[in-house]
């Protein structure tokens, strides 16, 4: 180590060199609170620093491989001072107490914090409590709740357990119900089920009821693997090209279903042209497979730019939330990206998932498909959020990237695509020309104002009166 330091002393213009190319390669500043994966030594009079690993320390000088597994010593007289990488304890533990002492920290910080701490099996034991912390922030917080295990059920979060307890009380009450009316004869003689009365939504033309798939839904009884993924089933429907290991025949259902969706999406999005090709889905048999295949454990199915697929798997996680609605939602991404082609990366967010929530509250009846449904789990969030003056305010909303999209966000965007759509005809047109300038050229804040031609405030109070006078199906 003497004689390479002695080397660097004979050709000082090699040390010069290498401190000249790291002080490019490495940004001035001090190092942030973010986590350091490497160690930076600082050099005097103010040359910049240096960041790698110290190999060797001694009261010479350090030994430094850099990023590029090049060596470098450097002489101690030239170091201002070493700040040395944290562990991902001595990480976690800094950020934790950063947050705990900021009262106004995000759920979002704690769910990337746990994010952190699931990378090292050390750390995982923080995970869970991390999460519990997220939702005490945010309790609408989509991943820290399904890492919890929490599923969103008619507009409020509720465990595994809690989920199967209002499922067993529902069928016990429906059995005395049946049980009652058969012992109740009518005016007739015979015995009849009265209709219950369900409560409209104020004007809303054609919105329809949220009701079941019918005999459709008993095809999630089954949560087997028919063939291995590999041998898997294909099926070609007039839009789609189906792949899934599941029964071969519920292939053909989903195919009759999304056919007719397909016909949906072109009147909503006005689109003429027939693709050149079928649209892609893949299904796998089960949740299992479905996590082991993608790695997307806070997903239920997810669709992917780059290869222009939709991915699920088949299975039902509450009455309302199943496969179908799945395919809905990211079938209509599918059909978006089709319609806008390079501009769905500049169309904004809440149109994207306004439109899809839209879509995936669609009913099935066995023969044809009606939209226009309002689901509970995103409009009672949204109406106590209103009532209580904590909603997001819609010129907010609208410029918010995709990266601080949440669950309530959505519930939003829905609401606005909803209120537009269902309204008059006046905004009725406004959403189409909406539409229209997403499929020419993407949106901006400034293009939406134009098109609207009114006070964004004033829109919204209109907008905030109509949705608390909505009631949710069912």
């Amino acid at each position: 180590m003497e004689k390479r330091a002695k080397n660097m002393k004979r050709f000082p213009f090699i040390a010069i060199s290498t401190i000249f190319l790291l002080f490019f390669l490495a940004p001035l500043g001090a190092p942030s609170s973010l986590y350091i994966s490497y160690d930076y030594v600082y050099l005097r009079e103010g040359k910049g620093r240096l960041r790698g690993k110290i190999l060797q320390e001694n009261q010479k000088g350090i030994l430094l491989q850099t990023p590029y597994l090049t060596q470098h010593w450097i002489p101690r007289q030239e170091i201002s001072k070493v700040v040395k990488a944290l562990t991902p304890l001595e990480e976690y533990q800094k950020r934790y107490q950063e947050l705990s002492k900021n009262p106004d920290a995000k759920g979002e910080e704690y769910w990337q914090l746990a994010l952190f701490c699931q990378q090292y099996p050390s750390l995982k034991k923080y995970v869970l409590p991390l999460c519990q912390k997220a939702i005490e922030k945010d309790p609408n917080h989509e991943g820290a709740r399904a890492k919890l295990g929490h599923i969103l059920f008619e507009g409020r979060w509720v465990t595994q357990a809690e989920l199967a307890a209002i499922r067993k009380r529902s069928i016990e009450e429906q059995k005395r119900r049946l049980a009652a009316l058969k012992k109740k004869p009518t005016s007739q003689g015979s015995t009849s089920i009265p209709r219950k009365k369900v409560p409209s939504s104020p004007k809303v033309p054609k919105a329809v009821k949220k009701g079941i798939y019918g005999k459709f839904l008993d095809i999630f009884k089954y949560q087997k693997a028919a063939v291995p993924w590999e041998k898997a089933y294909i099926y070609r429907s007039k839009y789609y090209l189906i792949r899934s290991n599941t029964k071969k025949e519920y292939l053909k259902i989903y195919g009759k279903v999304m056919d007719l969706f397909f016909e949906i999406f072109r009147k909503v999005f006005r689109y003429r042209g027939m693709p050149r090709r079928r649209s892609e889905i893949w299904i796998y048999s089960n949740r299992k497979e479905f996590l082991d295949r993608t790695g997307k454990t806070t997903a239920l199915g997810f669709y992917s730019l780059t290869t222009r697929r939709v991915t699920t798997y088949h299975g039902m996680w509450s009455p309302n939330t199943h496969t179908f609605t799945v395919l809905a939602h990211e079938g209509t991404h599918q059909f978006q990206h089709l319609v806008l082609g390079r501009n769905f990366l500049r169309t904004p967010i809440w149109i994207i998932e306004g439109l899809a929530v839209f879509l995936s509250t669609a009913d099935y009846d066995g023969k044809r498909i009606r939209i226009g449904g309002i689901p509970k789990d995103r409009l009672i969030p949204l109406q106590r959020l209103i009532r209580r003056n904590k909603y997001i305010p819609i010129d907010e909303l609208i410029r918010t990237p995709q990266r601080r999209f949440t669950g309530t966000h959505y519930a939003h965007a829905w609401g606005i695509i909803y209120w537009m759509i269902y309204t008059n005809k006046k905004n009725k047109a406004i959403f189409m020309r909406i539409w229209d300038k997403c499929r020419e050229s993407g949106l901006n804040f400034n293009e939406f104002k134009q098109i609207i031609r009114v006070d964004i405030k004033r829109w919204e109070a209109v907008w905030k009166d109509w949705i608390l006078k909505l009631k949710a199906d069912g």
